[in-house]
Formats: C-alpha cells, sequence, structure tokens
C-alpha cells in the first residue's frame, strides 16, 4: 500500500498462509451473488431446515477463523457449533441490514469474546493432547501454532482484520461494516498486520535456527 495515496496493491500471501487456506478450503473462488445469498436467508427464515444449505457454505470459514484465534480444535469447533446454533436461533430477526456473512461473523466475534471472558481452568495433559491434534500433519500443526502465537502477539485489531480476511474470507467491505472502519483503514490493518506476522516468524525461525 501506499501510505500517502491509500492505494492497495495486491501482493502474493506468504507462503505458509496459503498452505492453511488450502488445508480448510477446496475452492475459495466462487462467492454468493446478492441474489443467492438472499434466496438461501429466505429460505432459512421460512425454513429453519433450509439453513442446512447457509451451514455448509460458511462452517469451514468460520471454523477456520475460530481455529487461528483459539490455537485449539476442540474449542475452534465448540465456538463454531456456538454460532451457527446462534444463528439458527435469530435467522429470523435477521432483515439483510448488512450481508449475511457480515451478521454470521458478528456472532462468531461475540463469541470469541465470550470465550476468551469465561475463566479456564485446564489440565496440562489435556493442553497436550489438543495441541497434538490441531491437523493431520506436523508440519500443519507447527504452522497453526506458529501463526495462531504471531496473531496474539500483534495489535488487536491488525490480527482480527487479518484473521477475517484470510481464514474469514470476508472481503474488504464486509470486514470494514464489521468492524465499523473505513475500507481504506481495515486494508491498511490487514497489510500491517501482514508484516508484523512476516516479522514474528522470521524472528522465531531465527532463534530456532541459533
Amino acid at each position: 500500500m501506499n501510505a500517502q495515496t491509500g492505494v492497495w496493491k495486491k501482493s502474493p500471501l506468504p507462503a505458509f498462509l496459503g498452505r492453511l487456506i488450502r488445508l480448510f478450503f477446496h475452492d475459495t473462488s466462487t462467492e454468493l451473488s446478492e441474489e443467492e445469498e438472499k434466496r438461501l436467508t429466505q429460505d432459512a427464515i421460512q425454513d429453519p431446515q433450509a439453513f442446512d444449505a447457509l451451514y455448509r457454505r460458511y462452517v469451514d470459514r468460520v471454523y477456520a477463523f475460530h481455529l487461528v484465534r483459539t490455537n485449539s480444535r476442540e474449542e475452534a469447533e465448540d465456538l463454531t457449533s456456538q454460532t451457527f446454533l446462534a444463528a439458527l436461533e435469530g435467522i429470523a430477526s435477521y432483515r439483510r441490514q448488512s450481508s449475511f456473512p457480515v451478521w454470521l461473523f458478528s456472532i462468531a466475534r461475540r463469541k470469541l469474546i465470550d470465550h476468551y471472558r469465561r475463566p479456564v481452568n485446564m489440565p496440562l495433559e489435556m493442553v497436550d493432547e489438543m495441541n497434538a491434534g490441531l491437523e493431520e500433519t506436523v508440519d500443519h500443526r507447527l504452522q497453526l501454532q506458529q501463526v495462531s502465537s504471531a496473531l496474539a502477539r500483534i495489535d488487536r485489531e491488525r490480527g482480527e482484520a487479518l484473521s477475517l480476511r484470510i481464514f474469514g474470507q470476508l472481503n474488504t467491505t464486509e470486514i470494514s461494516h464489521l468492524l465499523s472502519k473505513s475500507e481504506g483503514a481495515v486494508r491498511n490493518l490487514v497489510y500491517r498486520a501482514l508484516q508484523d506476522l512476516r516479522r514474528y516468524l522470521e524472528i522465531e525461525k531465527e532463534m530456532e535456527e541459533k
């Protein structure tokens, strides 16, 4: 991004983020049109069983967002279930003041905030088991743990914006509505977060090599 003009220059994602994204998403190139989204949400409002189509559409994105923020598969699965249960219970009140993804991720954010407000006393053995089962391969576990740890160390707003953009797969406009910020501010947060993330991971790599 040019700091003076505010022009966003798209740059390739770091390789480690690309690998993590492919781990969660089979196809991130297709997005619902406004008409398709309206039809699916209207169907779900009229018939709760039709909510399943929305669940299948967004579950990977919500799960990935929770997973990278918690660094725990068990907690991410629980938070994802809570998010969609609340969405199903509240779908009748959805009035399209915002897009469905923005509405859904506003619920996901609240569930995550509530989760961290809740005191948790967990045996060390359980923590080890959870960390050991984050992903099926050691390589993916290590990448996720590194990214999650780095996100926890950078500025909160930057980390959240990056998580919503990369793992939640929300676009800049949707994030701007969700965070009540301008699109330029969101782009800057994501850009700075990527810079911070690269720096922290490079430091960790250097420490491991010493």
